[in-house]
């Protein structure tokens, strides 16, 4: 029975209701991985098909991974780079290639359909950053990308560079 509302946001259609995972950090306390399990199932039998989480979450990528594993055709994984357990923000090349893969293992996928910049890091110039989430994208692991949690400014040079590049992919 499908209950949820859709918006077409450039490839993707997206339920207009979205789960987060934030919650199984234990940010908001004891967490129940179990019950999340069933909040899941039940999310995607009413039309849910956007989850969202990031690498910061604690074991969150996991378990999405493990819960979305049954339905993977049919839903959108959106998830985070740059900031992991405390650590000031890394969107190095390296980090950026190295923590998808990690991510890619955790969600028990070969895409991430959105992999989005979490937090500003002033030390790596935002076109490093791009041309390898790009190459993400140009080797199939992502689909999408975008930005979050950036001052505007910040966002702008983002945008500005991925439109001096003339990339399609980005969406912010």
């Amino acid at each position: 029975m499908n209950t949820v509302k859709y918006r077409e946001h450039g490839c993707f259609k997206v339920s207009e209701v979205g789960v987060g995972s934030y919650s199984l950090s234990g940010a908001y306390g004891r967490k129940n991985t179990q019950r999340f399990m069933g909040m899941i199932d039940r999310a995607v039998e009413l039309g849910v098909n956007f989850f969202d989480t990031a690498h910061a979450y604690g074991g969150a990528e996991r378990v999405l991974g493990e819960a979305l594993k049954p339905y993977r055709d049919d839903v959108i994984i959106a998830s985070k780079i740059g900031m992991k357990g405390g650590t000031k923000p890394n969107l190095s090349r390296e980090h950026i290639m190295a923590s998808c893969d990690e991510s890619l293992g955790r969600l028990q996928t070969h895409y991430i359909d959105l992999y989005q910049v979490h937090f500003d890091d002033p030390d790596t110039p935002v076109r490093e950053t791009v041309l390898a989430l790009e190459e993400l994208v140009d080797e199939g692991k992502i689909l999408r990308y975008g930005v979050g949690h950036l001052p505007a400014n910040r966002a702008r040079e983002y945008f500005e560079a991925c439109k001096g590049l003339e990339i399609q992919g980005f969406s912010g």
